[in-house]
């Protein structure tokens, strides 16, 4: 199993959103897959999300932002999530599940930060419009977001909930899947308006069992800092002297140091990384299909 190149797909880091929106759609049609555009205003900003159709349902939908913080080059934040996608896209198309669809939508506006006196909006706007304008409850079996998978050869997986057990099929399908190509990767505590697009579903996932989980590639000092910031969550006493202390763990790690700044470049992005995540994604689909036929 190879990943494609998508040498355009790369060449999106350094782009304005404008351009990187017009690369991706043209990436899109080559597939020759159906798509449309949402386009959106979420309190007073416009955005455009680009929604790659499934072929059947009930569906899974993958999903990652696909623009770029204003400082930042964006090749590990988010083209390397681009670059898998599209790749899952083209093996689907050709190899496609037999049970469930794949629906695969691209944000905008995750990166947004308000003006000064705008203080609770900060981000993530494109999935709150997919969540209140697109989301269709009864055919969704949940969201596997990607941010930030092209550094590391370890995983990390954020919850839309404090609740997110083991018992979610996404879950068990994704770290069933690690085990199977020897992966590492393990469960981040919850952390309230951290860190990517997962967190828009909170509705979805309390209220209809929707889980959505975004996952994010790390190294070895990533991965020991990640589980020192979900034990002190998990014992409490820390994080209650010190609120602020597991969300300054999750800015050390360097998957986050390196993003929205100058340093996120192309030459920073492991092919190998892009595989192995390539490889994930594609046999938690698998898995997770397989599963709702024997159900």
């Amino acid at each position: 199993m190879k990943i494609p190149t998508l040498k355009r797909l790369i060449e999106l880091a350094g782009e304005d959103n404008s351009l990187r929106r017009a690369l991706l759609k043209e990436e899109i049609i080559t597939t020759r897959s159906s798509f449309d555009v949402h386009p959106f205003t979420f309190n007073g900003y416009s955005g455009e999300n680009i929604i790659v159709h499934p072929d059947k349902s009930p569906y899974v939908v993958l999903s990652a932002h696909y623009d770029v913080h204003g400082e930042s080059l964006g090749a590990n934040d988010n083209t390397s999530s681009l670059v898998v996608l599209e790749a899952v896209n083209r093996y689907l198309n050709k190899n496609p599940l037999q049970n469930m669809g794949v629906q695969i939508v691209y944000f905008d506006l995750e990166e947004f930060q308000g003006n000064e006196d705008e203080e609770n909006l900060s981000g993530v706007l494109g999935s709150q419009a997919y969540v209140r304008d697109i989301l269709e409850y009864h055919n969704t079996i949940g969201i596997l977001n990607l941010d930030m998978v092209g550094v590391g050869l370890n995983y990390c997986m954020w919850g839309a909930l404090p609740e997110m057990t083991d018992e979610s099929l996404l879950v068990w399908s994704l770290q069933k899947t690690m085990n199977e190509l020897g992966q590492n990767g393990y469960m981040v505590e919850y952390i309230e308006n951290c860190c990517s697009d997962h967190e828009s579903f909170y509705v979805a996932r309390k209220h209809f069992g929707i889980d959505a989980i975004t996952l994010m590639a790390t190294d070895k000092k990533d991965s020991y800092l990640l589980k020192l910031q979900s034990k002190l969550v998990e014992s409490g006493d820390l994080s209650l002297k010190f609120p602020n202390i597991t969300s300054k763990i999750v800015q050390n790690t360097s998957a986050v140091k390196f993003a929205h700044n100058g340093f996120d470049t192309v030459d920073r992005i492991s092919e190998m990384s892009l595989l192995r995540t390539y490889q994930l994604v594609i046999g938690t689909l698998q898995t997770m299909d397989n599963s709702i036929e024997l159900g």
